[in-house]
């Protein structure tokens, strides 16, 4: 308890604290460029987590290698099958009957990877955000190391994963000193393993609902434009709306 001093914090809180006790002050160790101030931050204080936040992040670090592992040794001889394309079981009546509808072709997903891709590009090189394309390359890598592991879990527990720990240390690692260019790896690194499971729930129920699967590819290509669509129209209101009109939106 003394070494990481969790005696003197809350046993139980989501925010970080500063050698004084009080919830740290994440403005003081910032410079105006929103970069992290090493000397600022020796002049100020070390960051101390309360007891079950710090669980937290231990948790999170043995998760990020034991789904991995527990997939290699309770699921490796299915992956290697798959990776063969050994077919090991007959079809049930439900993959008899989706027979029926084409699957989606492979270039549809080079395609659609290649055109969020470039606009990714443009996101991170046009707006500044110091992030290079090697680091979103890297951010992308994640994700697809961990979508069958998470696959896996969501489908026999309903438990999903995430990444929200390894994509924080790892983008600080290799870019020290930069918060956006932290968060906009780890926006991408979160967001496409979410998606992507979410990909896969809806490509398994419309299995047993006899959805053809380029409808439900179609239907995840189009949905994300509509809300983003809607979210910016909510942003122009909000922004330039009456006051009255601005706050029925927030």
């Amino acid at each position: 308890m003394s070494s990481w001093s969790l005696a003197y914090f809350p046993i139980s809180a989501n925010e970080p604290y500063d050698r004084n006790g009080q919830i740290y002050d994440i403005t003081r160790v910032l410079t105006k460029q929103d970069r992290f101030d090493l000397d600022a931050y020796n002049k100020y204080s070390p960051l101390y987590l309360p007891a079950t936040y710090a669980m937290t992040y231990l948790l999170a670090f043995a998760l990020s290698t034991c789904v991995i592992v527990h997939t290699l040794l309770y699921h490796g001889r299915s992956l290697l099958n798959g990776i063969k394309k050994m077919k090991v079981e007959s079809d049930d009546i439900h993959a008899k009957l989706m027979r029926n509808y084409p699957e989606v072709p492979e270039w549809w997903y080079l395609s659609a990877f290649g055109v969020f891709f470039a606009l990714a590009v443009v996101a991170v090189e046009v707006w500044g955000t110091n992030v290079p394309v090697w680091a979103l390359l890297l951010s992308l890598l994640l994700p697809i190391i961990y979508i069958l592991p998470s696959g896996f879990i969501y489908a026999m527990t309903g438990q999903g994963i995430t990444l929200n720990i390894l994509a924080q240390i790892i983008p600080g690692t290799l870019l020290p000193g930069n918060p956006m260019a932290n968060m906009v790896f780890k926006a991408y690194s979160v967001q496409t393993l979410a998606e992507a499971t979410s990909f896969i729930q809806d490509l398994k129920l419309g299995h047993y609902i006899k959805v053809p699967p380029r409808a439900t590819f179609l239907g995840m290509e189009c949905h994300p434009h509509v809300l983003v669509d809607f979210d910016l129209g909510r942003s122009s209101i909000g922004c330039n709306g009456p006051s009255g009109l601005r706050a029925s939106w927030s």
